[in-house]
């Protein structure tokens, strides 16, 4: 039962969280590592990756906005309209943004539709759909926590 408090975040700050995990690590035995070690750990998997590409996609899927983003063309293409209604409380200007971010690394495409009036709509490439797992694979585990 203490351990649970000790780890619960939303009862301590997130130092004291940290600082009763090390404690309980150091006293108790429960880890085999400290949490120095794991970060360190974490470090050289990272630094494994040798061209960054995990850092850039965590930092393009981190913003705001671009998952729901994905998620509405996942179910269809849509236009900036439909997307802008779609997603709440977005401003057009972040939409556009976000809309350029992900069309520049490759994770949509606009296409524009001969016609009056011209219609442009967005739609996932392949490296966008392969997003769906790991997308669905977030929602799961977010509902562990």
């Amino acid at each position: 039962m203490l351990l649970k408090h000790m780890l619960d975040p939303t009862e301590i700050g997130t130092e004291m969280t940290m600082n009763a995990l090390s404690n309980v690590s150091s006293q108790e035995g429960l880890f085999e590592k400290s949490l120095h070690d794991y970060e360190e750990s974490s470090l050289e998997a990272d630094a494994m990756d040798a061209d960054g590409a995990s850092f850039v996609a965590w930092g393009l899927l981190g913003k705001r906005w671009t998952l729901q983003i994905i998620i509405q063309l996942l179910a269809r293409s849509q236009s900036f309209i439909e997307l802008s209604k779609h997603i709440q409380c977005i401003s057009e200007s972040v939409l556009s943004e976000r809309l350029k971010e992900l069309e520049r690394a490759e994770v949509i495409q606009r296409r524009v539709h001969n016609g009056r009036p011209v219609r442009i709509t967005y739609h996932l490439t392949a490296k966008g759909l392969a997003l769906e797992p790991v997308i669905k694979a977030i929602g799961t585990w977010s509902h562990h926590c």
